[in-house]
């Protein structure tokens, strides 16, 4: 806690020496027409970074800097999936600085999961072991494939906010942040057993981090 206070205690230091100041409205205009006159150059294709999900890229154009994205389906409706394909195709097609925090499986497990999605295997079969012998080839490839992606993966449990910006502070151009999922994520804050008032704590510092982080790179 006493760690988490003082990173948060700098946090707010840097944060407030580097931005925050008013701004004329005239060079807010300036660069909002530079973003308008950008896309018009592209005529309506992806300004932001690209998903791979064509229907979807064409609805949000992309994703866009200092977004933040919440992801809900049912259980065992595909969303880790979904995402590590965003993360594989982003640092892949994209070459983007990709960070992705799981707070359910290992590691090992995420790692698992992306060379099972790139040789075109389900993930039973590569639990279990039983792995047609013509696959080995393609798990060779897949893996020589990640181990040249620029993907970082952490899997501490229960990680805080505090402890998730220490963490990305020292990775440089970011393009994506993947959590999977919200829910395991932790507060320092005691909210006397009030989960939905964490939740939605966690949800708006994730945002700020999601904005800060956008404007420091912009800054720079």
């Amino acid at each position: 806690d006493i760690l988490a206070d003082t990173e948060k205690s700098i946090f707010n230091l840097v944060q407030n020496r580097g931005g925050g100041d008013y701004v004329p409205i005239k060079q807010v205009v300036i660069n909002a027409l530079d973003k308008i006159e950008k896309a018009s150059k592209q005529k309506g294709s992806v300004t932001g970074i690209a998903t791979g999900f064509v229907d979807l890229d064409y609805q949000m154009a992309g994703l866009q800097p200092s977004d933040l994205i919440l992801i809900a389906a049912r259980p065992s409706m595909g969303k880790t999936a979904f995402v590590l394909n965003l993360a594989q195709h982003m640092a892949f097609k994209k070459d983007v600085p990709v960070a992705i925090f799981s707070l359910e499986m290992s590691k090992e497990q995420i790692v698992s999961r992306m060379i099972s999605s790139e040789a075109s295997l389900t993930s039973d079969a590569m639990k279990t072991g039983t792995i047609p012998p013509e696959k080995w080839k393609d798990i060779g490839r897949a893996s020589d494939v990640l181990s040249r992606l620029n993907i970082y993966i952490d899997d501490t449990p229960g990680i805080t906010v505090a402890a998730m910006k220490a963490k990305l502070r020292r990775m440089k151009n970011l393009g994506l942040v993947v959590i999977d999922y919200l829910q395991l994520m932790s507060s320092t804050k005691n909210y006397n057993g009030n989960r939905v008032v964490e939740i939605s704590d966690i949800t708006r510092n994730l945002k700020i981090m999601a904005t800060v982080s956008y404007t420091h790179l912009r800054a720079h």
